[in-house]
């Protein structure tokens, strides 16, 4: 359906329609055209629906709303529920970045990323940090490829393919080259041509 051609008088009785609907699915689907509208203040509300889909739904929608610091805050008191985990986790993250301060956004970024213990969050905080070209940040990141894995390597592998796209080399290299994993041992043959003198931690090899 064609949101972007529903007329203004329609769109407030529709968005009124969907905020008040007692189906979830519903309410679920209708955070794509709310979203659409600039209606970022049903969006937070839903952020507190009782169905899981519809607070990711809403979280998600919140990033293509006009930017308010409002909005930052409650995305980001979702996240910090212990129960946002996996893709509700980074579409409330992704959709925070669009909202928050710039100011100490890197420093909140690279906490979750270096000290967070669940994957979907650390994944997605090392891929915001990349993308907003905080390369001071992403360099204090590679000391995660000193660490075991969460549950797989495809953090690891993430950092390795940052270092080359810097064309720089890659810490640990020599550890890492001996984890049993087809996509970190091909991420580490694109970056040989940039390794230095690999360097040795021996963390890696006793998990």
């Amino acid at each position: 359906f064609n949101w972007e051609a529903v007329n203004s008088r329609d769109r407030t009785k529709l968005a009124k329609y969907f905020s008040q609907h007692a189906d979830q699915t519903v309410r679920e689907i209708a955070c794509d055209p709310l979203g659409l509208w600039d209606r970022g203040d049903l969006l937070e509300r839903f952020l507190a629906d009782p169905c899981t889909g519809v607070r990711k739904s809403a979280a998600y929608n919140l990033r293509r709303v006009t930017p308010d610091t409002a909005f930052a805050s409650s995305l980001w008191n979702c996240f910090a529920d212990p129960n946002c985990t996996g893709s509700r986790a980074k579409e409330t993250l992704q959709s925070y970045v669009v909202h928050a301060p710039k100011d100490g956004l890197e420093d909140r970024l690279a906490d979750i990323a270096l000290n967070d213990r669940r994957i979907s969050r650390v994944e997605t905080a090392v891929s915001i940090l990349e993308d907003i070209n905080a390369h001071s940040h992403m360099n204090a990141l590679l000391s995660l490829l000193g660490r075991p894995p969460l549950i797989n390597w495809q953090i690891h592998c993430d950092l390795v393919a940052y270092c080359v796209r810097q064309e720089m080399s890659v810490p640990h290299f020599a550890d890492l080259s001996e984890v049993d994993d087809l996509d970190l041992q091909e991420s580490l043959a694109e970056a040989s041509p940039f390794s230095r003198k690999p360097i040795l931690g021996g963390g890696l090899l006793a998990i």
